[in-house]
């Protein structure tokens, strides 16, 4: 099916393609390419400003739950 096993971390694997030079996915916007949906749907938020998640204790919003985890780390001497 074009998909190998690759082992990350010595512990988990993930799909790669063979092809590792694939992208197959590519922005409607600006015509860049991506190997992974996921990376795309994150982009695409760079050009809407999709903010979809969004920190409880000062209603700032991100593009991406990683940067809002970050910062909720400003919150944790206020509690």
């Amino acid at each position: 099916d074009g998909i190998r096993d690759y082992k990350v971390t010595g512990v988990q694997t993930c799909a790669l393609p063979i092809s590792h030079g694939e992208r197959p996915y590519v922005c409607e916007i600006c015509s860049f390419a991506f190997t992974t949906s996921r990376a795309l749907k994150m982009h695409v938020r760079l050009h809407t400003g999709e903010k979809p998640y969004k920190c409880d204790e000062c209603g700032r919003a991100f593009t991406r739950r990683d940067e809002m985890h970050t910062h909720m780390y400003i919150h944790k001497g206020k509690r």
